[in-house]
């Protein structure tokens, strides 16, 4: 299938874009969800499930790899659009030579040159003014419950990768108990908890575990915060992705609320924590809930369990 402005669908080459993934340390998760797919997508799109994706996809993709179209294709597809891209290839050195410009070749020459020098002002001035794209963006659960522990994941990204002082800042609801971040967190206090990093940052995860308190009434917890950085001057940017959270009686990892953690389910659960440290104890008993095939929460010891209620205990009210 050949790469052209009119086609519908491309061919995308999935183990290219499984690699390219990985080298950036960037998550299904992630990509997910700046492309607008789910992950259980982009999995199929790395094992080549899908045979063919839309093309408006595909250029998302590539942006979020930060790669060129062309360098997730097919190699077959590769080599088709370098081999159109060839001009005058059969034709002989001498009478290229021998052909006079045309208005329309020099009209071309002279737009290509000012192009040229117009991006390489712009990419000059960039570097030296030391331009950056940063973007934070917070990954939430759909639902949580009192008494038990959920994580919240920050996704900093800063293009190009460079060495700066980094402040992250999180409003919390304060019906929420902090029990771990990571990395360790600078200020913690009801409410408000904050970072203050030094260091090369290009891509950077910060995760916080809450526990709701027992004791809140509300339905809809809500989560707000930004990141400041120095670089030339201080830049400061809202965080962007989930900001509320319902009060519902599910485990955080149970998206659809059915009382068992799916096979996917528990994907996206190690795929929002992976490269974590410490939080191993929380993907433990998810991974002790999914083995089981359902679970029922206990009030006696406050945390879920694996299996169905017994009757009579451990009902949720």
């Amino acid at each position: 299938m050949a790469l052209n402005q009119n086609s519908a669908t491309v061919s995308l080459d999935g183990h290219r874009v499984k690699k390219i993934r990985e080298e950036r340390g960037l998550t299904q998760l992630y990509v997910a969800t700046v492309v607008g797919v789910t992950t259980d997508t982009i999995s199929r799109w790395e094992n080549k499930r899908y045979p063919s994706i839309k093309r408006e996809n595909a250029i998302k993709l590539a942006e979020t790899l930060g790669v060129s179209l062309e360098d997730i294709l097919e190699k077959k597809v590769r080599e088709e659009n370098q081999e159109k891209n060839i001009e005058n290839k059969d034709i002989p050195e001498s009478e290229i030579r021998k052909r006079p410009w045309s208005w329309k070749s020099l009209s071309l020459l002279v737009a290509g040159f000012i192009l040229g020098a117009l991006l390489g002002s712009y990419i000059f001035y960039s570097q030296t003014k030391g331009e950056l794209s940063i973007s934070a963006q917070r990954i939430l659960p759909e639902r949580c419950w009192p008494y038990t522990k959920f994580p919240v994941v920050l996704n900093i990204s800063i293009h190009p990768r460079t060495n700066t002082a980094l402040l992250v800042s999180e409003d919390i609801p304060r019906s929420l108990l902090i029990t771990k971040a990571v990395p360790k967190s600078s200020s913690k206090r009801p409410g408000k908890l904050k970072w203050l990093y030094q260091g090369e940052v290009g891509r950077k995860k910060f995760v916080y575990i809450c526990q709701l308190k027992k004791s809140t009434k509300k339905k809809v917890l809500r989560f707000r915060g930004k990141i400041t950085i120095k670089s030339n001057q201080a830049i400061s940017i809202e965080t962007s992705g989930d900001s509320h959270l319902l009060i519902d009686k599910c485990h955080w990892a149970d998206k659809n609320c059915n009382r068992q953690i799916e096979d996917e389910e528990i994907l996206d659960a190690y795929d929002l924590l992976s490269g974590v440290s410490g939080v191993r104890d929380i993907l433990e008993q998810v991974e002790e809930l999914w083995s089981k095939g359902g679970y029922h929460f206990d009030k006696k010891i406050g945390r879920f369990l694996p299996g169905s209620e017994i009757k009579g205990k451990g009902d949720l009210k």
